[in-house]
């Protein structure tokens, strides 16, 4: 995969327990952020739960529909 793809579409790993689902992404930038998003409606994400530091806008994610805790 070319350097610049990798960059904008951040690496995902999905979980599934019983009816739950958790996808683990790397944490999106400022300058991935709508490719970060495009994912998350992918995979029909409603709830985005950070546990690393800020890097991006919450703005545009939730502009898209999802809750940022």
């Amino acid at each position: 995969m070319p350097v610049a793809q990798f960059l904008n579409n951040p690496s995902i790993t999905e979980l599934r327990y019983k009816h739950l689902r958790f996808l683990i992404t790397d944490s999106p930038t400022n300058e991935n952020i709508q490719s970060f998003i495009e994912t998350c409606l992918k995979y029909d994400v409603t709830a985005l739960i950070r546990v690393s530091e800020k890097t991006y806008d919450e703005k545009p994610i939730e502009a898209a529909g999802i809750k940022v805790h």
